[in-house]
């Protein structure tokens, strides 16, 4: 039996004497009377089971003295008179009532690869958010909506517990399907300029050799293949799905810029500690009073409101920690600068190696002015160029 069932049903602590409580307690359990928590000849029971046990008590000769009484029923025969508890706590039943037909808390169950703020965000984008009303939300549709959104969720399952949704995925571990390949005829174009270092055609006619320089849009392989006839004539043209490798040396330019100061947040020392309260929305910081003209930031260990396991409300509490801070205007060195600059550059060779492409080697320069900083950075790598395009043959007949 659940604390909850304990407080609603209530509790009467009973003590009992006697030479035969031996006897009490076995008949009690016959009948399937409620007896727990026994210490020192004391025990707890249930007020409907303490009437019933009377008359046990009168059949073994032991006497039974109520102790104390707790629970709801008490709570409330106790207070009977006082109206505005009554009111109060009218009002705290029909906030309940009225809370569990809305989902407070969303968790997700089973994600590695996506977090719960990517899948946060996607909900929301879906008007599924915490403050929903459940009625409106359609389990099915919305696993539906999971699994064509993500590819990578190979299962998943959504409920709705007392005020929780609660979204349970499984992600595929490796790639479990190949994607089908494009059939429809086309050529490969230059995606960039670039000197050709190697050539591997799978499928299509080769335009260009090691060591031509190519400009972006150059036809790279032809995928209008000419079906010729022994006397070397053309029968008819042949349209294909061009399928090839094209790798060249490329330049990469990469331009920064930034201001010439930017603003810096500094603690001053001051710091405020106190409560944090939201419900519904509405945010109470319950902190000593201040008289600094400055900045405070927030920093805040949050808890909600949980009544059952899945019985969750709209109510946070914690504690907050205020730390004072002030702004000023700090111009950037040249050292800044370069670590910046370093620190962007490294980010997008990071990038690229994702991508499989080989990097050379790299060339940067800094310049600043009355306008601000302009780092530029040049990268020459080796990648693959050839990019799809739609084929400029038609299928002819002589």
């Amino acid at each position: 039996m659940s604390n909850w069932d304990r407080l609603l049903e209530g509790r009467v602590k009973v003590e009992i004497k006697g030479h035969d409580i031996e006897r009490f307690l076995n008949i009690s359990s016959k009948r399937n009377l409620l007896i727990e928590q026994v210490y020192q000849n004391q025990f707890l029971t249930t007020p409907h089971d303490f009437k019933e046990m009377k008359t046990v008590a009168r059949k073994t000769k032991v006497r039974l003295k109520v102790k104390g009484r707790q629970g709801l029923p008490f709570f409330l025969f106790q207070n009977r008179k006082r109206k505005l508890l009554c009111i109060g706590l009218m009002m705290f039943a029909f906030i309940l009532f009225v809370s569990s037909f809305y989902i407070w808390d969303i968790s997700f169950i089973g994600n590695r690869r996506f977090t719960d703020d990517i899948l946060s965000k996607y909900l929301e984008s879906l008007s599924v958010h915490a403050g929903r009303k459940k009625s409106d939300i359609k389990c099915e549709d919305l696993e539906a909506e999971i699994r064509n959104t993500f590819s990578e969720i190979t299962w998943v399952s959504v409920e709705i517990r007392g005020t929780r949704l609660i979204v349970n995925v499984k992600e595929n571990e490796a790639l479990t399907e190949i994607a089908e390949l494009e059939k429809s005829p086309c050529d490969l174009v230059a995606g960039k300029r670039g000197i050709i270092k190697e050539v591997i055609v799978r499928n299509g006619f080769s335009c260009v050799k090691v060591g031509d320089i190519v400009e972006q849009g150059a036809l790279l392989v032809d995928g209008t293949i000419p079906i010729l006839d022994d006397a070397g004539n053309t029968v008819f043209l042949h349209e294909t799905h061009a399928d090839a490798e094209i790798i060249a040396e490329t330049k990469h330019e990469l331009v920064k810029k930034l201001a010439l100061s930017r603003v810096e947040k500094v603690r001053t020392g001051e710091k405020r500690s106190g409560l944090y309260i939201r419900i519904f929305g509405y945010t109470i910081y319950l902190l000593p009073p201040s008289c600094s003209k400055l900045f405070w930031e927030f920093v805040i260990d949050q808890s909600q409101l949980c009544l059952l396991r899945n019985f969750y409300l709209p109510v946070y509490w914690g504690a907050v920690d205020a730390y004072e801070y002030g702004e000023y205007e700090r111009f950037y060195t040249k050292e800044e600068v370069e670590k910046i600059g370093q620190r962007y550059l490294q980010e997008y060779k990071e990038k690229l190696s994702e991508k499989g492409v080989q990097i050379l080697g790299n060339d940067g320069k800094i310049e600043g002015n009355e306008s601000g900083w302009t780092i530029t950075e040049t990268l020459t790598v080796m990648e693959n160029i050839a990019v799809e395009a739609k084929t400029s043959g038609k299928y002819e007949e002589n």
